[in-house]
């Protein structure tokens, strides 16, 4: 993550770089995993 060229391209693709704990991270993805089920559930999506 301190490589210029590479923050550049994380940037380009639209992400943005942060740092943190592996328990900041992951915490993170248990919010974002309990976001995405609920939006999966209320669209009623199925895998087929």
């Amino acid at each position: 993550m301190q490589s210029p060229d590479f923050k550049v391209r994380l940037a380009d693709e639209g992400a943005e770089p942060e740092s943190g704990s592996p328990e900041q991270f992951r915490a993170l993805i248990g919010r974002d995993i309990d976001k995405f089920r609920r939006i999966v559930t209320q669209a009623k999506v199925s895998v087929q």
